[in-house]
């Protein structure tokens, strides 16, 4: 992942939902530990929590959750070669089924 794409999506939720002064939980990869993401994360008042090296249950559920919108959902399309705003409605229509299935 590059860091690029994880400040775009950081600064299009911020400016989307005019928030700030948010905390972003993170893994210690390199795109979130990057001086241009902290910088990103400044510019929006943010406080950055990351994982301690070695604790990868922090983060378990919401890789868990990846992990099965890919298989179920995104692996079966040819998303490479959708428009953004498709994908988008792909993403949120199965989180909006799978969430209403639950309650």
């Amino acid at each position: 992942m590059k860091k690029e794409l994880c400040i775009h999506a950081f600064e299009g939720a911020c400016q989307a939902c005019n928030a700030r002064g948010m905390i972003l939980h993170s893994d210690r990869g390199s795109q979130f530990t990057s001086t241009d993401f902290r910088k990103s994360l400044a510019r929006y008042e943010a406080v950055q929590s990351m994982s301690g090296t070695g604790r990868c249950y922090d983060n378990a559920w919401m890789e868990s959750f990846f992990a099965t919108l890919k298989k179920e959902k995104l692996y079966q399309l040819q998303t490479g070669k959708m428009p953004m705003a498709k994908a988008k409605s792909v993403v949120f229509c199965y989180m909006l089924l799978d969430f209403s299935n639950h309650l």
